[in-house]
C-alpha cells in the first residue's frame, strides 16, 4: 500500500546566511539547500540525509492542499523552522502543541510551497510512499533569521 507523503526542498540565498553554514569557502553556487539527517532508530531511511518531510496525517487536509501543508508541518516538526506569513510576533515557547494549534495561537498562515517532483518507492520495498516534493525559496528576513538555529530532531 502506498502512503501519501511530502518533502520540502527549501532554498535560501547563500549570501544571506553570513557564515551560519558549513560552506564558508567560496562557491560557484548562490544558494543553500536545507537537508536533515534521519535518526538511527530503525525507521525509514535510517541515518540518511534527506529533505524534511513525512506522511500526510489528518491535520494536513487543508483547503490549500494536503501535500504543501504536510511539507511545511514536517519541516517545523523536524527542524523548528516556522515557515509562515505574516512573521510571528513571538517564537513558540515549546514544540508541544500541534502545528495547527501553534499557527492559530501565533495568528500566522503556513507558506505554500510549489510542486517540484513526485517519487514512488520501488515495489521491492516493504514500506512504500507516494511522495510529492515541493519547493520553497525563502529570502524574507524573518525566515532567514531562523536558519542556522535549527534544532536537532529528537524522535521520528
Amino acid at each position: 500500500m502506498l502512503r501519501p507523503a511530502a518533502s520540502l526542498v527549501l532554498t535560501a540565498p547563500l549570501s544571506a546566511l553570513h557564515g551560519r553554514t558549513a560552506a564558508s569557502a567560496p562557491t560557484a553556487f548562490n544558494y543553500a539547500v536545507l537537508m536533515v539527517q534521519r535518526l538511527s532508530q530503525g525507521g525509514s531511511f535510517d541515518s540518511a540525509h534527506v529533505f524534511p518531510g513525512g506522511t500526510i496525517d489528518a491535520e494536513d487536509h487543508q483547503p490549500a492542499g494536503a501535500y504543501g501543508h504536510c511539507a511545511i508541518r514536517e519541516t517545523y516538526e523536524e527542524t523548528g523552522l516556522l515557515l509562515t506569513t505574516p512573521p510571528p510576533s513571538r517564537r513558540p515557547a515549546a514544540l508541544v502543541a500541534s502545528f495547527k494549534d501553534t499557527c492559530a495561537a501565533l495568528q500566522v498562515t503556513p507558506l505554500q510551497p510549489r510542486p517540484l517532483a513526485r517519487w514512488t518507492t520501488p515495489r521491492a520495498q516493504k514500506r512504500r510512499f507516494d511522495t510529492r516534493f515541493l519547493a520553497l525559496h525563502i529570502d524574507q528576513p524573518h525566515l532567514l533569521s531562523q536558519l542556522g538555529h535549527e534544532r536537532p530532531q529528537e524522535r521520528e
